[in-house]
């Protein structure tokens, strides 16, 4: 006898239809075919975790995002440790460029405290005759530089000149007020230069050469004139 179970339905092979071990079940008994399971193979298991890694790292990789990798990178660099080498050496170059920066300072002091003291010392001039002044009247510009001692009258020092600028008649060598026939303008080195002298004073002035001016005349006029740099400014008298 034919042992129970499933069997092709004699109606109808396609089918199974269950077979009690003494007769065909009904049809509402059916059941159809159903396929066993599929095992996964080992190279199936494998390429699952391949593919679920490689979806892990897609999803890390939209939260991180190239700015937080910048940002991981820029951390990685400031976090870099600085060698004490790296910090002695540039501690030194600072310290050069200060100790140079101050020995200019101190070169360029030392510079204006030295031409200071060669202007206010009158051994740096020279005396100058009446024949040399006279020349050097000619042609102030081919003397420019040069340092000598002028006697003089003062013509004209007002509101019109300035407190620093006066007009002299000059010569090189001391004489009477009406005997100077040079005009010259001189210009004070600093206001303290001129600060004692006034229009008719005789002077004696240690000058350095600027080279030819002009300056206006109540004619209308411009006359030109030597242009020297008073540096000492001595009143030896007055005029009328």
């Amino acid at each position: 006898m034919t042992q129970p179970g499933w069997y092709p339905d004699p109606q109808d092979p396609r089918r199974q239809r269950w077979w009690d071990g003494r007769q065909w079940a009904p049809p509402a008994q059916w059941a159809p075919q159903q396929p066993p399971p599929r095992k996964r193979s080992g190279a199936g298991k494998v390429l699952l975790a391949i593919g679920g890694a490689v979806v892990v790292l897609i999803v890390i990789g939209v939260l991180v995002g190239p700015d937080d990798e910048k940002n991981s990178a820029s951390t990685t660099s400031a976090t870099e440790t600085i060698s004490p080498e790296a910090v002695r050496g540039e501690a030194e170059r600072r310290a050069a460029e200060a100790t140079s920066a101050a020995q200019a300072s101190s070169a360029a002091r030392a510079a204006v405290d030295a031409e200071r003291a060669r202007n206010t010392d009158p051994a740096n001039y020279a005396p100058i005759s009446d024949q040399d002044f006279a020349i050097l009247a000619k042609d102030p510009a081919a003397h420019t530089g040069e340092r000598i001692v002028v006697y003089g009258r003062v013509s004209q020092f007002d509101a019109n000149t300035g407190a620093d600028t006066m007009r002299i008649s000059a010569g090189g060598q001391p004489a009477d007020w009406y005997d100077y026939d040079v005009n010259a303008i001189v210009i004070g080195d600093d206001p303290g230069v001129l600060a004692e002298v006034v229009e008719g004073n005789l002077v004696t002035l240690h000058v350095r050469v600027n080279g030819e001016t002009s300056y206006p005349t109540s004619m209308g006029g411009e006359l030109a004139a030597p242009e020297f740099q008073a540096y000492i400014a001595e009143v030896t008298g007055t005029t009328p």
